[in-house]
């Protein structure tokens, strides 16, 4: 039989060998830090000199559901690795999930004894059983957007999405909400654990959320982050709390640092070691303060701050973002000025913000906005500033196309600070410098690139190369792909019904038609929790309208 002929005959962990090479990590999900040095095969961030282009993940994705069609045995290879990064681009897509994750647990609890499952009757084997496809699922990102009028179905279904997923690690929750969607339920993921806490919150690892806007509402429900006991990474996007005219729409005790908090809500996350920081408008620099003195990191030893820095009559942004580092900075090994951190008006001295931080070893800013030399107010100039003694990797940020930048400002700056760092007496542990250009092509060392001849002085490039430091340059952060829009909307990226031997079952059941006893139409979007029954018909309904978007759209 052909069952047990070439590729067939491969043992299992064989095959998933393989198929994971075909199916690198996708960047979006971990990539929080890219420019991090990394050896290969070591966890954590991928190192600027390997090849970090951007994945086409939804190619990528419609390619491993054909190899799991091939045969019984590639399907029980391909699919943990299929279902092990999940993302969520369309609101359709999450009920179309939950429904495949439902009737795969059910089927395989009826199956226990299905020996094409068996794992040798280990934890591992019951809880496959169990649970279905949705043990394999180890990263979720959401960047859909939630119309108001499923926002209650949506919460609903994020809390159903957990129970299903006892091997979750890492859940970023980004996604766009209607304008419509009232304030005081923006911050979703914190909402619904009010209601009830999934029994596999505690494993999660990494979390990113989204519109936080730090008043007193969020504050409260901020307590339950302390839920994740194994929360290594956090990612917290502080919403503006302005519109588009530049009016705010929030409450207006944000618009001033009022310095107090509850009682009692110091929130400690003990095991956090991986903090990012995302602040969308410049005016709203003050809540850091807020966010300062409401949470505790004892283990804190990564921080990126990304937000647009603005200098005002008493350069407030550098201030808060200082008393930050003033509290956390002898801990922080890693310290990354992101990719949004622009806009200033003035230089500011790197070596002001960093002047706490004695153990850093990497460091990533934008030439545009910090210089490395310090001055006479900062530190004394007979004795170099001990904080870059510590440093073994350096990333310039370049907010446009690397030869644009070039042309259009003096490339003085940048060679400057490339001389710079070749003085091995403030240096000693620099081994590389990458200069990241979020258009550039490729990780060629710029000593063997020519282009940048035209622009980097043979005495910089020289000086940096005697003293062995690594020059390169790669692009920017590619987790910016699940933002793009995608022309094809589907409906069937993690609906299984043609690799397993599961028998199929009508995607909407009778109970869903529109004679149902509740009419959806009557009720308050806005309710929450919902009632099972409601649940499964506004389920139905969502599916249909999007089935009916893919077939419009051919």
């Amino acid at each position: 039989m052909s069952y047990y002929h070439t590729a067939n005959q491969l043992p299992h962990e064989i095959l998933l060998s393989i198929f994971s090479e075909l199916c690198p990590e996708h960047e979006f999900l971990n990539n929080t830090y890219p420019w991090l040095p990394k050896e290969k095969g070591a966890p954590g961030p991928r190192s600027p000199h390997q090849d970090v282009q951007a994945l086409d993940w939804h190619q990528s994705t419609r390619n491993f559901r054909e190899i799991a069609r091939v045969c019984r045995t590639w399907w029980s290879a391909a699919m943990p690795i299929l279902y092990s990064n999940v993302a969520i681009r369309h609101i359709g897509q999450l009920p179309s999930l939950i429904r495949t994750l439902e009737r795969t647990s059910k089927f395989h609890f009826r199956t226990s004894d299905d020996s094409t499952f068996d794992r040798n009757g280990s934890e591992d084997s019951e809880v496959y059983l169990k649970y279905g496809y949705g043990v394999w699922i180890k990263r979720i990102h959401i960047v859909t957007f939630v119309p108001r009028e499923w926002f209650s179905l949506y919460r609903m279904q994020l809390l159903r999405l957990f129970d299903l997923c006892p091997s979750l690690q890492s859940f970023s929750h980004r996604p766009a909400l209607d304008n419509r969607i009232p304030m005081e339920y923006r911050a979703t993921i914190l909402h619904v654990l009010t209601h009830r806490v999934p029994q596999h919150l505690k494993k999660t690892r990494e979390l990113t959320v989204s519109d936080i806007m730090l008043d007193e509402r969020d504050m409260g429900l901020l307590k339950n982050l302390s839920l994740f006991h194994c929360l290594t990474q956090l990612e917290i996007e502080i919403r503006s709390i302005y519109d588009s005219q530049g009016l705010a729409n929030g409450p207006t005790s944000l618009l001033e640092d009022e310095g107090q908090l509850p009682d009692n809500l110091e929130i400690v996350l003990s095991t956090l070691e991986t903090l990012v920081l995302r602040i969308t408008d410049y005016r709203d620099y003050l809540r850091l303060n807020k966010l300062t003195k409401l949470f505790s990191f004892p283990s804190l030893h990564h921080l990126t701050i990304d937000c647009y820095l603005y200098y005002g009559p008493n350069n407030l942004p550098v201030t808060q973002i200082e008393l930050l580092l003033f509290t956390y900075g002898s801990q922080l090994l890693t310290l990354y000025f992101g990719f949004g951190f622009k806009g200033s008006i003035e230089m500011t001295n790197l070596y002001r913000l960093t002047s706490n931080c004695p153990k850093l070893t990497h460091v990533a800013y934008s030439t545009k906005n910090f210089s490395i030399d310090a001055s006479a107010e900062d530190s004394p100039l007979s004795q170099p500033p001990t904080i870059y003694t510590s440093l073994q990797h350096v990333t310039l940020l370049i907010h446009r196309p690397l030869q644009t930048f070039l042309k259009k400002y003096d490339a003085r700056n940048l060679n400057n600070q490339l001389l710079s760092f070749s003085d091995r007496s403030t240096f000693p542990c620099l081994s590389s410098i990458s200069v990241v250009d979020p258009c550039w092509k490729g990780n060629d060392p710029l000593i063997k690139n020519l282009h940048f001849h035209h622009f980097l002085s043979q005495r910089s490039i020289s000086a940096l190369s005697k003293v062995g430091i690594q020059l390169w340059c790669h692009h920017g952060l590619s987790e910016a792909w699940p933002y793009q829009p995608i022309d094809e909307i589907s409906l069937e990226d993690y609906h299984d019904d043609e690799s397993s031997e599961v028998e199929d079952e009508p995607l909407f059941s009778d109970s869903l038609s529109s004679d149902g006893e509740f009419d959806a139409k009557g009720f308050p979007y806005d309710t929450f929790p919902l009632p099972d029954k409601m649940v499964e018909l506004r389920e139905g309904e969502l599916l249909r309208v999007f089935k009916n978007i893919q077939e419009w759209m051919g």
